[in-house]
């Protein structure tokens, strides 16, 4: 959500012909002094603007504006990406074709939730040219991610987003390294990530044609000995599989062609990109490797629910790659305390730094809900085994309960999730049960939902829908897994049993001003435990002077 006390004014330029019926939104963001400068230009440019027809404006304006142009209608706050239609975003900038001085990252984060297709700078003399963000001129650092991080739609995109945010405010110079399935999207990527970033390079995430058919060759034995043995559960993709396939022909070419001998240093996530990296990495620049999850945790976790049994034929040859590479790293990020603990009694503890999730994009204000209304519960994520075997569980044992003692109460799944044959299956003809699929905003689906239901039995990592749930202002049931994995973040509410259910239930009912006081203290709680900048300020040392 953006509001005013962040810095920026939101307004509407209404078209009264045309305000039901528009086919694109363009946004564009003025500074206060500039806009107030050039009022008359300004006032044209909307007007112009405002004569094409189907084209929604949303103006912002970074500072205070003593009186809106014509035409303009300030909004309290808006969500900009509640406008589900190709979005363009177009920064004034006036004194020529130079990089922009970078926006404040609370209003990043609201821009980067719409589905935007163009991001420009522009002048009233009707030049309009693609947006960079300037050099500070300070430390560089090449930031590798295994996909193109935009569109927004998993948790570790969030997160990418969430560091990209804190490297940058703490001066550091981005370089983005990235890839994706063709070359538009890639294009439209490049263009969202130059908000953050002052430089882009990609490269194509087809995956070398011999390594694919060595992995299906493996794959094949694997799902034999699987059958042999009687064990029903699916082959899943090891560490050393993922490793393998990941660093293919296309990322070695394009570490070569943009020369690591450049930066400062260099941040990779996921361990299992790592070896194209340390092939040609030269001597003395800072690496660093932010884990998201510690996959042989995460494996052995699975195994022990069934969810991947075939991987535990390679789990220790996996533990010993993982800890081979990033023990040839510099830091390594641990999204958790919990795994932080597991690294340091595998590393040398020094390598460890605890790098959380920022959680700030999801953020808004702790709502009162009205009285004498059932409540909507929810539960949200992609369709992956440690989301399906968490959400059977909600729908077998905890969503019978649940209705038993509100009968009007619905249950609001959304994501990819939806998807699952085991959940089409359980919620199937339940009228209580709406699978939505994918959602256009998280703030639009937090502010639907009442309680998420969201238990964890799949260890490692960070469960982000928990995280996101407390900081948009919703009550969170889970389980003791789940509460342990988010750490202190003040009173949960946890249900390992039918028993502990019903008392989280009726305390949230019957309590409301408590649970209003509840929320907003683990809202605050989390928002201060959750920041990375510890993590930063140590790789800004390791950079050096």
């Amino acid at each position: 959500m953006m509001s005013e006390s962040e810095g920026y004014q939101v307004f509407s330029v209404l078209d009264a012909n045309e305000i039901n019926t528009f086919k694109k939104v363009a946004i564009l963001v003025f500074r206060a002094a500039d806009l107030e400068r050039n009022a008359r230009q300004a006032s044209d440019f909307l007007r112009e603007k405002q004569a094409m027809t189907g084209l929604r404006l949303i103006v912002i304006v970074l500072g205070h504006v003593t009186a809106a142009l014509d035409g303009m209608v300030e909004l309290p706050a808006a969500t900009l990406a509640d406008y589900d239609v190709p979005t363009e975003l177009l920064v004034y900038q006036g004194d020529g074709k130079k990089p922009d001085e970078g926006l404040p990252t609370g209003l990043l984060f609201s821009i980067i939730e719409c589905d935007l297709r163009s991001v420009s700078q522009f002048n009233f003399e009707g030049d309009v040219w693609p947006y960079q963000r300037a050099k500070k001129e300070g430390k560089t650092i090449l930031f590798l991610f295994p996909g193109s991080i935009f569109p927004v739609s998993m948790g570790s995109h969030r997160r990418a987003i969430g560091m990209l945010a804190a490297l940058v405010d703490h001066g550091l110079d981005v370089t983005v390294m990235f890839t994706g399935p063709t070359y538009a999207k890639r294009l439209v990527a490049a263009q969202a990530l130059s908000l953050f970033a002052v430089d882009s390079t990609n490269f194509s995430n087809g995956q070398d044609k011999w390594r694919r058919i060595v992995l299906e060759i493996k794959k094949s034995i694997a799902r034999l000995m699987v059958k042999l043995s009687s064990q029903k559960t699916p082959v899943a993709e090891s560490f050393v599989d993922r490793a393998f396939i990941r660093n293919s022909g296309a990322l070695r070419r394009c570490i070569e062609r943009l020369g690591l001998e450049r930066f400062d240093g260099i941040y990779v996530n996921y361990a299992w990109m790592l070896p194209a990296v340390l092939a040609a990495k030269p001597k003395g620049k800072l690496l660093v490797c932010d884990t998201h999850d510690v996959q042989f945790f995460r494996a052995l976790s699975l195994v022990e629910h069934g969810g991947g049994s075939a991987q535990s034929l390679s789990l220790d040859s996996s533990k010993k790659e993982e800890l081979r590479l990033l023990g040839a790293s510099d830091f390594v990020l641990a999204i958790s305390e919990r795994d932080a603990a597991l690294l340091k009694s595998e590393l040398p503890p020094e390598k460890v730094l605890v790098g959380p999730s920022s959680y700030r994009y999801c953020y808004m204000g702790v709502r009162r809900r009205p009285e004498l209304r059932p409540f909507t519960f929810g539960f949200l994520g992609h369709n992956m085994p440690a989301n399906v075997i968490a959400l059977e569980h909600v729908l077998k044992e905890w969503w019978p309960t649940v209705s038993r003692l509100s009968p009007a109460s619905k249950f609001i799944v959304a994501g990819s999730v939806c998807s699952a044959p085991s959940i089409r299956k359980l919620a199937f003809l339940n009228d209580t049960v709406e699978l939505a699929g994918f959602v256009k905003t998280l703030a639009g689906y937090f502010g639907k939902i009442d309680v998420l239901l969201s238990p964890v039995f799949v260890a490692g990592g960070m469960n982000f829908k928990n995280a996101e749930a407390i900081v948009a202002g919703v009550s969170l049931i889970t389980n003791r897994q789940g509460a342990e994995t988010l750490g202190d973040v003040g009173d949960l509410h946890v249900a390992d049993n039918e028993q502990e259910l019903v008392e989280c239930l009726r305390s949230i009912e019957l309590n409301a001003d408590e649970e209003y006081d509840r929320r907003n203290a683990s809202q605050k709680k989390l928002m201060q435990t959750f920041a990375p900048d510890h993590a930063v300020q140590a790789i800004i040392r390791g950079l050096g002077s």
